[in-house]
């Protein structure tokens, strides 16, 4: 018996894409189409890869049209599609992987005896073959980033200038926001973490396109938060802001938000990480750690600025240390951690704002929401900031805002 493969976990794992579509994020990073020892397969996860970095559904119907019939057979596609899909993929996907090594060295033994037979070389120059097969095998070179001095020096950034929230008690304290930055919005319930990060994003919307990654509002409720925001005369431009309510999956998030920023959306707020999920880890403080450093390196790739909404702890108050609940270790990827503080009894609220990893604080800033949704300084009347003229919007008693919703 050959143990260098096993056909049975090749169509399993294939098999998985079928039927979660989230698998495809672990494979991508875990396994290459030459680790499939079937060229059929190899081909099949290859065309998968392709429709996955395309936006495509991953299903038979899709799969069909963009394989060739006379390169993978009806039998074998059938083959995939009655095999049981897994769920601890992981341990099958280092099965395959351990099979393909196996399959290397067995054709790296054959060519070392074929350079020390054949090509009559010294034993020096063998040991050298070897070292170079090896590190092959070891190293996806394919992903391997290999930058000199002068690339990088020649290479042409975008140049953003820094933006402000046009909440003005906010900008009066601090030197602005930048694209490429994480900032987490800290606080227990009922703090007004919400209400500051989605206030933000719509004086943004008066002149960029923004996205709302909704997990806790439904259409109907951000509809009626956007209604009832323009009657109270708050500025923003509801045709600049995306939203989708069914991300809750960290991959279809990401995709949605990859999506969004080829579209020129450079804004975008997530609501809430607790409500993000990732099937593959069933812990929960792994599973947290994970979704935040994939919407960190989400950020730095596309250049973006998020807002991550997340519910903290009743600690944090206690000590005055800002945290992301479930995920301690998130507070070092991020650039900035705003935290929120509510007085219930004299319904004071404090904002406080670090700069991470600088050992910076902003002054804490003393906060007052009035009943039309204003965001003030404690103490002083709401200044209207003078923005761009954008359109008017007259209203009725009711106001129909359209918001889409994204699907895949």
């Amino acid at each position: 018996m050959d143990n260098t493969y096993t056909l049975n976990i090749e169509r399993a794992i294939l098999s998985s894409v079928l039927f979660d579509y989230e698998v495809m994020t672990t494979l991508t990073e875990t396994l290459k189409p030459s680790d499939f020892y079937l060229p059929a397969h190899e081909v099949i996860f290859e065309t998968m890869i392709k429709m996955f970095n395309e936006n495509l559904p991953l299903d038979e119907d899709f799969l069909r049209k963009r394989i060739d019939p006379k390169v993978v057979s009806d039998n074998v596609l059938i083959e995939i599609l009655t095999a049981n899909p897994i769920s601890n993929i992981m341990a099958y996907i280092q099965d395959i992987r351990e099979g393909a090594r196996l399959r290397y060295l067995t054709k790296l033994s054959t060519n070392i005896k074929k350079q020390a037979l054949e090509n009559e070389i010294s034993s020096n120059e063998i040991s050298d073959f070897i070292k170079k097969s090896i590190d092959d095998m070891d190293a996806d070179i394919d992903n391997i980033e290999d930058f000199s001095g002068d690339d990088i020096m020649n290479t042409h950034f975008e140049k953003v200038p820094l933006f402000t929230t046009g909440i003005d008690c906010i900008d009066d304290e601090i030197d602005g926001i930048a694209n490429g930055q994480l900032i987490y919005v800290t606080g227990l319930e009922e703090t007004g973490k919400t209400h500051i990060t989605y206030k933000i994003m719509e004086n943004i919307s008066q002149s960029r396109k923004t996205g709302i990654i909704s997990l806790e509002f439904g259409k109907e409720k951000l509809k009626d938060r956007l209604s009832n925001m323009i009657k109270n005369n708050h500025q923003l431009n509801p045709s600049n802001i995306k939203a989708s309510f069914n991300c809750h999956s960290i991959t279809k998030l990401e995709k949605t938000i990859r999506k969004w920023a080829n579209d020129g959306c450079k804004f975008v707020v997530v609501d809430s990480i607790n409500l993000i999920e990732n099937s593959l880890i069933k812990d929960r403080f792994e599973r947290v750690l994970n979704i935040g450093t994939r919407l960190f390196k989400l950020v730095q790739q596309l250049n973006i600025t998020m807002f991550v909404i997340s519910t903290s702890t009743k600690e944090d108050n206690k000590n005055g240390n800002p945290s992301i609940y479930g995920g301690q270790l998130l507070n070092n990827y991020c650039d900035q951690k705003w935290h929120i503080f509510r007085d219930f009894e004299t319904e004071g609220r404090m904002l406080w704002i670090n700069k991470n990893k600088q050992n910076f604080r902003y002054p804490k800033i003393e906060l007052d929401f009035s009943k039309e949704g204003h965001i003030y300084k404690k103490g002083e009347f709401y200044r209207t900031r003078k923005e761009p003229e954008i359109t008017e919007y007259k209203m009725d008693e009711t106001v129909n805002v359209d918001i889409p919703d994204i699907d895949y």
